[in-house]
């Protein structure tokens, strides 16, 4: 029987080190082994952990898998008993909802899938993963006892919602007026966004010496402009649009706003690797899964051959 599960499409993207070196390069020496820890990532109560990570391949493309399992409990304070009555309770059940996700190696594209309500969502992946990392670089170094060049190089991730099209206009129709509209940038793995006005200010960072800067929009008229432009980051743009509503009520809305859910019908009652398959094959019918720059795909054909002995020594 299958299940309807909602999924999100998002940009991983992590560079390494002062000169911002690509995903790949660090796949087998931080990414994989750090995702393999058996960390805990407690925030305000709740236990986040990653699990099951491997690395699989669909129609030829190798992809990194797991699990994002958010640790809680839910309070039970009133339940209706065998007479049908209201009573009040004091329970506490253990509960572990958990995302599936799958990285497309080839584009650093991932895709997040809620297995039920309460699963794990994007933002809170990106906060957990960039934690992993840059723990287990930091515990790998002070354990380092050679010279510099053997350290592991720092981690610079970030995993932004893909905006697209539908949900720009429909949140954007919401709203009365737009406050300020933010575009915050950072060094990208690969790509080159389609928006001239980003790429300008980006391409001048060198000369301050900074990797990361931001636009700043006030007061912008043009809506259809700023849908525009949200369109086009196509997530190696993080967007932070403050907006004020017909009720007066402000509101500050995010990339996750601004991607549209999907719904991928999986099979109930298999085993992850299936599901795993399952996803990665529908993953790989969304345009936003697939698109690659020929930077991306220059990069992902240069560590072909290190990705396929990689795959076949942990068959």
């Amino acid at each position: 029987m299958k299940d309807k599960k909602d999924a999100f499409i998002a940009n991983f993207n992590c560079t390494f080190g002062k000169e911002d070196e690509p995903l790949l390069t660090n796949l087998e020496r931080v990414i994989i082994p750090a995702f393999q820890q058996d960390y805990v990532r407690k925030i305000k109560g709740v236990n986040y952990t990653i699990e099951n990570v491997r690395l699989t391949m669909r129609n030829g493309i190798f992809m990194l898998v797991g699990l994002f399992v958010k640790g809680t409990h839910l309070e039970v304070k009133s339940q209706r008993n065998s007479k049908g009555e209201l009573e009040n309770t004091d329970v506490n059940i253990k509960s572990d909802p958990y995302s599936y996700f799958v990285i497309n190696l080839k584009n650093h594209r991932m895709v997040l899938v809620k297995n039920q309500k309460g699963s794990p969502t994007v933002s809170q992946f990106s906060n957990v993963a960039e934690w992993y990392l840059k723990r287990y670089v930091r515990e790998a170094n002070s354990d380092q006892e050679s010279d510099q060049e053997e350290k592991l190089p720092k981690p610079n991730l970030h995993v932004v919602a893909i905006p697209l099209t539908g949900k720009i206009q429909e949140e954007l129709e919401k709203v009365k007026k737009i406050q300020r509209a933010v575009f915050r940038f950072y060094p990208l793995n690969g790509d080159i966004p389609q928006n001239d006005i980003v790429n300008e200010l980006r391409s001048q960072l060198p000369e301050y010496e900074s990797k990361t800067g931001n636009i700043q929009i006030n007061s912008p008229k043009n809506f259809e402009k700023v849908g525009e432009t949200l369109e086009e980051t196509k997530g190696l743009v993080r967007p932070s649009i403050t907006a004020e509503y017909e009720d007066e009520s402000v509101r500050t809305l995010n990339d996750e706003d601004f991607t549209e859910r999907s719904v991928f019908r999986l099979e109930e009652d298999v085993d992850f690797d299936e599901s795993f398959d399952e996803i990665s094959g529908k993953a790989l019918t969304k345009n936003e899964f697939n698109e690659t720059s020929e930077e991306n795909q220059s990069i992902y054909s240069r560590f072909y051959d290190g990705l396929e002995k990689l795959f076949s020594s942990r068959e």
